[in-house]
């Protein structure tokens, strides 16, 4: 399984998130479940994708923090996980992701301060945050995100 995209998971009789058979999709490339209604967590075990370029969950009900075991993912070049009900700090980790990546975490709940690293994506989206995520300088961002200086 090369590319998978799902939509609307409940229509389709899951309830959660989708696990079953994961270790066999190690040449996952693709893998986009948009407004799907997947609720829980983002399973860990998506980090075996070895060939992911691109992952999308936006607008699902999903929480909890994301997977700091993601930044394996050295192909990937889009990461979209907007709209849903993340939450905790955004891994510095992911800086290993390549430069031209689009990460997109915007409308979450992530909390603390954006990693200074993220400075170098040319497509990073952090708005609409309900958390207390903050920027410490900047000076280096190319956007203020709508979000406060760290005090």
């Amino acid at each position: 399984l090369k590319i998978a995209i799902f939509q609307d998971f409940k229509k389709q009789g899951f309830d959660k998130y989708f696990t079953c058979g994961v270790s066999s999709w190690k040449e996952m490339q693709f893998f986009e479940a948009w407004q799907s209604n997947l609720s829980g967590s983002i399973p860990v075990e998506y980090s075996e994708f070895q060939k992911i370029t691109g992952f999308q969950l936006n607008g699902n009900n999903l929480a909890g923090v994301l997977p700091v075991q993601f930044s394996v993912w050295s192909n990937i070049n889009t990461f979209h996980v907007p709209s849903n009900n993340l939450f905790g700090s955004l891994p510095s980790a992911y800086s290993t992701f390549a430069p031209t990546a689009s990460l997109w975490f915007d409308s979450n709940a992530f909390t603390g301060v954006v990693p200074v690293e993220y400075s170098q994506f040319s497509n990073l989206l952090l708005n609409s945050q309900t958390g207390d995520l903050c920027v410490e300088d900047f000076s280096v961002f190319q956007d203020d995100f709508g979000l406060p200086i760290c005090a």
